[in-house]
């Protein structure tokens, strides 16, 4: 698990924030997406799935 937070750089705004968080988001996905873990497994729990998100349960 990773808890990210993507912010402005210092001297910039919202404005450019927004215009470039997404090639931003892209990017960090992409440097991530061939890590694969080494070692112990994480001690956290897996994450329970989002039972909205079936179809014919009632939210």
């Amino acid at each position: 698990m990773i808890d990210l937070v993507l912010l402005p750089a210092p001297g910039h705004g919202w404005a450019e924030y927004f215009a470039a968080v997404d090639e931003a988001t892209r990017a960090v996905a992409a440097a991530l997406g061939g890590e694969q873990p080494t070692g112990y497994r994480c001690a956290c729990p897996v994450p329970a799935p989002d039972v909205s998100l079936r179809e014919g349960v009632p939210v």
